[in-house]
């Protein structure tokens, strides 16, 4: 389930950065990455994955919009 949720986004992402999608990213997509640079270049990414600190990325995003 996680392999097929990441690979849906990436695909997503790609046609958004590409200009494929047709759409611009949403704003909570782009607070997303700017959360997630400061994270996920670190040896220890995977950690970004864990089910707390998914909800605390989707609660930082829904609640900052």
């Amino acid at each position: 389930a996680v392999k097929d949720f990441m690979y849906g986004h990436l695909r997503t992402t790609l046609a958004i950065v590409f200009d494929f999608a047709g759409f611009p990213a949403s704003d909570g997509a782009r607070l997303a990455v700017a959360e997630a640079k400061k994270q996920i270049f670190q040896a220890d990414w995977m950690k970004i994955l864990k089910p707390e600190n998914v909800l605390k990325s989707v609660k930082s995003i829904t609640h900052s919009l």
